[in-house]
C-alpha cells in the first residue's frame, strides 16, 4: 500500500509550520527547521521532506543533520533561500553516504541572519536504509528489507542479477529504477524473482539471455495519473533464454505488459494485465514472437498477440482493443477456450475490433471452443484458409460473428446469434 502522496505531505508540513508561528517561537529573528517523513530511500540515500520558515525574512540557510544515534555527528550540504518575513518553504533534501541496513536519527534545521542561540532544529526521526542499494549486482538470495526507491533518491536504476540460480524475495516492498526496476541482463539461469512489485519508467524487469527464470507474484510495472508520475512502457521484457514463466503477477504498462522475443517456451499464467495509454487503451497484454509460448488461464483488460509457431492461448479472459487475440504468423498455433469480449477500436485504426484475428500468413491455426462477444467488428475474423474452426460461439457481434475465408477448415459445433450482419456467418456453417 502507497503512503501519502508528495501533495498531502506538502501540504500537512506547511500547516504545521503555520501552526509553529501562531504559537510562537520565542526569538525575533530567527528560522526554523520542520523535519519531515523519508520521501525515498534506498541502500546508501535518504531523500527526506524539509520545510523551513522564518519570522524576519531574508536570506535562510538550512541543511539536515544525520547519524546514527540523536548526537548526528553529519550534516548535508548547507543550502540557502531567499525568504519573506512569516513564511515557509518545502523542499526535498538528500542525505548520501550512508550504509545499508542502518537506522538513523535526522532533523532539519535552519538560521537565518538575525539568529541568535543556535539554529532552530526540527524533531528528531528516524529512517532505515534497505539491504540493497540500487545498481548492486545480486549475487545471493535477496530477501528485501525495504522499498527500494531509486528514482528519487537521485534517478538511477535498479539492481542487476549477477549469478545464477539465486531467489530474490521483494519480501512485499517496492523497487523503482528510471530504465528499470531489476534486470537480469547477464544470461543468468534459474533464477525467481517474487513477491513484490517493480516499477520503472521503461521496463520494470528485464531478462536478456537468461533461462528458466521464473517471475512469482510480481507488481510489474504501474499506470500512473499524470500527477504521479510517467507510466512503465513495458511490465517484462524478455529477449532469448527459453522457458522463463510468469506466474501469478499483474502487469502493468503503457504499451506491453510482457514482451518477449526469440525466447522459446515462455509461460504466462494465473496472470491479470492492465495496458495502454491515455483511457488505458490499444496496449497489449502479451505479445509473443517465438515459438512454444503457452498464455493459460489469464485475465486481461488488453490483448494477445503471437506471432510463431506451435503456442497455445488457452483459456484466458480477454477484453481487447483493435483486438482481443490475435494470430499474426507462424504455424500450428492453438487458440481455445478463452472468453472474448467487449473488442473495440481507435479511430485511427478503423481495420480492427475483431474479437480474434487470424492473418493470412499464419498456417494452420486451431480456434475451438471459444465464446466471443460484443466485438465492434466480426467475433472472429480468419484471413488464412488453413485454420480450423470448431464448437466456437459468437454472439451479439457488429458485424459477423465469424467470418471466414473461402476454403476455411469448418469441423462443425459453431453456432452464432445476435449479430449485425444477419447472415451470422461466413464460409463458416453456425448453428443458432
Amino acid at each position: 500500500m502507497r503512503g501519502p502522496s508528495r501533495r498531502d505531505t506538502l501540504a500537512a508540513l506547511k500547516r504545521a509550520l503555520v501552526l509553529a508561528l501562531l504559537v510562537g517561537v520565542g526569538c525575533t529573528g530567527c528560522a526554523t527547521g520542520t523535519t519531515g517523513d523519508p520521501w525515498g530511500l534506498s541502500g546508501t540515500r535518504a531523500a527526506v521532506f524539509a520545510s523551513v520558515a522564518t519570522n524576519s525574512g531574508g536570506e535562510v540557510e538550512f541543511w539536515v543533520e544525520y547519524g546514527t544515534s540523536t548526537g548526528y555527528g553529519s550534516q548535508t550540504a548547507h543550502q540557502t533561500e531567499t525568504l519573506d518575513k512569516n513564511t515557509s518553504t518545502t523542499r526535498i533534501l538528500t542525505i548520501d553516504g550512508l550504509q545499508r541496513s542502518t537506522t538513523y536519527h535526522y532533523r532539519v534545521c535552519a538560521r537565518d541572519s538575525q539568529q541568535t542561540g543556535g539554529p532552530g532544529c526540527g524533531e528528531d526521526r528516524q529512517l532505515t536504509t534497505t539491504n540493497v542499494d540500487c545498481g548492486d549486482t545480486i549475487t545471493t538470495d535477496l530477501r528485501l528489507s525495504g522499498d527500494l526507491n531509486c528514482i528519487r533518491t537521485g534517478g538511477r536504476d535498479g539492481p542487476v542479477v549477477g549469478a545464477n540460480g539465486i531467489d530474490i524475495d521483494l519480501n512485499g516492498h517496492e523497487v523503482s529504477g528510471v530504465q528499470f526496476a531489476l534486470a537480469n541482463s547477464g544470461g543468468f539461469d534459474d533464477v525467481t524473482i517474487r513477491a513484490g512489485t517493480l516499477y520503472a519508467y521503461s521496463d520494470a524487469v528485464v531478462l536478456e539471455d537468461a533461462s528458466r527464470n521464473r517471475v512469482v507474484a510480481v507488481g510489474a510495472g504501474r499506470l500512473e495519473d499524470p500527477f504521479s508520475g510517467p507510466s512503465t512502457s513495458t511490465g517484462i521484457s524478455i529477449t532469448g533464454g527459453q522457458a522463463n514463466e510468469v506466474r501469478r503477477s499483474a502487469l502493468q504498462g503503457s504499451s506491453l505488459g510482457v514482451w518477449a522475443s526469440g525466447s522459446p517456451g515462455l509461460l504466462v499464467v494465473d496472470s491479470s494485465g492492465t495496458v495502454g495509454a491515455g483511457s488505458r487503451g490499444g496496449g497489449t497484454a502479451v505479445r509473443v514472437n517465438g515459438d512454444l509460448a503457452r498464455v493459460l488461464r489469464n485475465n486481461f483488460r488488453a490483448n494477445i498477440s503471437v506471432s510463431g509457431s506451435s503456442n497455445r492461448i488457452v483459456g484466458n479472459d480477454v477484453e481487447g482493443v483493435y483486438f482481443g487475440i490475435q494470430v499474426t504468423a507462424g504455424h500450428d498455433n492453438l487458440v481455445a477456450g478463452n472468453q472474448v469480449h467487449d473488442t473495440v477500436t481507435l479511430p485511427f485504426a478503423p481495420e480492427g475490433g475483431d474479437g480474434i484475428f487470424v492473418t493470412d500468413t499464419a498456417i494452420g491455426s486451431r480456434l475451438r471452443d471459444n465464446v466471443v462477444t460484443s466485438s465492434f467488428d466480426d467475433g472472429i475474423d480468419v484471413r488464412n484458409a488453413t485454420t480450423k474452426l470448431r464448437d466456437n460461439r459468437a454472439d451479439d457481434n457488429e458485424d459477423f460473428g465469424i467470418d471466414a475465408v473461402a476454403g476455411v477448415i469448418d469441423l462443425g459445433g459453431n453456432t452464432a446469434s445476435g449479430n449485425g450482419n444477419p447472415l451470422q456467418c461466413r464460409n463458416v456453417f453456425c448453428g443458432g
